[in-house]
């Protein structure tokens, strides 16, 4: 395992580099996307689901998205730790739920951090349909007396 020094950050990496992490990590056929858009190390940590789905990258597999979107996740994380492993795969299954990222300022990562309160949003929906019900009932029942 190499660790990481000054001169080995991500966000240091060349085109190149970053051409050789797609490739070890199964997204060889993202290559030629990522080098015609110049993505180095800097904006490939600042790269987010929603920039992997619009113009100019447009990467046609959700799938794919996905899985990329977690590995710069990963490669993010391994990086603030101080414990990057160029040569190491990601790993999906095993690190759990996907983090919003650090320095996100993007208003769409908002939606990544949906049920991460007090409840699920399920139950938020069910508990603002049981008021709205309450409320029109409410509603109603005084328009009827009248």
């Amino acid at each position: 395992m190499k660790k990481m020094t000054s001169s080995n950050t991500v966000s240091s990496w060349n085109e190149g580099q970053v051409a050789k992490w797609l490739q070890d990590n199964g997204f060889k056929e993202y290559v030629s996307i990522f080098k015609r858009h110049k993505i180095d190390g800097y904006v490939l940590i600042t790269l987010k689901e929603s920039d992997l789905r619009s113009p100019p990258l447009e990467i046609p597999c959700l799938g794919d998205i996905k899985k990329i979107s977690k590995c710069i996740d990963i490669l993010l994380q391994s990086e603030n730790h101080g414990s990057l492993n160029i040569n190491k795969l990601c790993d999906y299954q095993t690190e759990g739920r996907r983090t919003n990222r650090v320095n996100s300022t993007d208003s769409n990562d908002s939606v990544d951090s949906l049920g991460q309160g007090l409840f699920e949003p399920e139950l938020w929906k069910t508990a603002i349909s049981f008021i709205y019900c309450f409320i029109v009932m409410l509603f109603t029942s005084f328009v009827m007396v009248r």
